[in-house]
């Protein structure tokens, strides 16, 4: 017996490291979630990895200038990292966006925000609030797999280039629109 804890004494041990999936600068984050609510107002956050945190149907607040941004396919230049949320939503899950400042969100896939015909009303993987009083930014964006809407824009200037709004979902009884705006 005495053998056995000897071996297992000098056995190396692995180290199981969760796979960060956001940075601002040099420090890495595990969550999207997280990179935000470390984010300084003005700050760049660089997604790495693909971020699943919001699939538990949470919310992700954004009340300052902020950018978000990740990498392309260098042969068609699609977004490389997905931000996927939960299938089937009641309450809120989305990217929401209010407050002021400037919100820039760029190369990314967004997905799996409430696809499925009980979805409630008035969601969408993307919503900037009507008391939102910036700018933002939307620069080649995929969304898809969503029921109600793609993107709601209900306060602030906006720029949309570039994005793909996959309005396509079988789902029975599912009622899909690409942008709703509101703001200017």
């Amino acid at each position: 017996m005495l053998w056995l804890l000897a071996l297992l004494a000098v056995m190396p041990v692995a180290n199981v490291v969760a796979e960060n999936v956001a940075k601002i600068g040099d420090t890495e984050y595990a969550t999207l979630k997280a990179a935000v609510s470390a984010a300084a107002d003005g700050a760049t956050i660089t997604l790495i990895a693909d971020d699943n945190s919001l699939s538990d149907g949470s919310e992700l607040e954004i009340n300052k200038s902020l950018t978000i941004t990740g990498a392309v396919d260098s042969n068609n230049g699609e977004p490389l990292y997905t931000i996927s949320g939960k299938s089937t939503v009641t309450g809120t899950n989305d990217i929401f966006i209010t407050g002021s400042g400037t919100v820039t969100l760029s190369n990314l896939k967004i997905q799996n925000f409430g696809n499925s015909a009980s979805t409630d009303i008035g969601h969408a993987p993307i919503y900037v609030s009507s008391n939102f009083t910036g700018t933002v930014n939307l620069v080649n964006l995929y969304v898809s797999n969503f029921n109600r809407g793609g993107m709601f824009l209900y306060g602030g200037t906006f720029n949309v280039d570039g994005c793909y709004i996959d309005c396509a979902n079988s789902t029975s009884g599912a009622f899909t629109k690409g942008i709703e705006i509101k703001g200017t």
